[in-house]
């Protein structure tokens, strides 16, 4: 069986693709805040 760059690229490459998680309205997450801006003068303070 003979395969071009391009299939061995494409083959090599998807060990990283994932499906796509679905969310619904109302199911609870973890939040990142990292780059979320608020007007506390601490992150630890913007609750």
């Amino acid at each position: 069986m003979s395969f071009t760059t391009a299939d061995l690229m494409k083959h090599n490459n998807q060990d990283h693709i994932h499906d796509t998680i679905h969310f619904q309205v109302g199911d609870k997450i973890w939040l990142d805040g990292k780059n979320i801006k608020t007007t506390r003068p601490k992150a630890k303070l913007a609750n």
